[in-house]
């Protein structure tokens, strides 16, 4: 029974994210890529900062936002081969091809 709750809330919280991730361009000032960080949390757990760990995303490159960093509210997450990663709003601009009804959160 356990388990069966546990899987239950699993598919609840990916349905939840998935329901909520809104389609992003990569588009940036730089001519030819931008640089995306990972998160994690500040010492007192105040407020979620980009880390050290980078990727480079090229223009034109699709992500799903799937949040606001906490505390960050310019900084947004997405998921990239299996990790969490945070890149900058200005960086970002509102796909064309989101579906009917999905709002740009973040005025990009």
């Amino acid at each position: 029974m356990q388990s069966l709750r546990f899987l239950f809330a699993f598919v609840l919280a990916f349905v939840a994210t998935q329901l909520n991730a809104q389609i992003y361009v990569i588009d940036s000032q730089w001519p030819d890529s931008v640089v995306a960080h990972t998160y994690k949390w500040t010492p007192d757990r105040s407020a979620e900062v980009e880390d050290m760990t980078t990727i480079k995303l090229a223009q034109g490159d699709t992500i799903k936002v799937l949040r606001a960093l906490e505390g960050n509210p310019t900084i947004v997450a997405f998921k990239r081969d299996g990790k969490n990663y945070s890149i900058r709003t200005v960086n970002i601009l509102f796909a064309s091809n989101n579906a009917e009804g999905v709002e740009d959160l973040y005025g990009t």
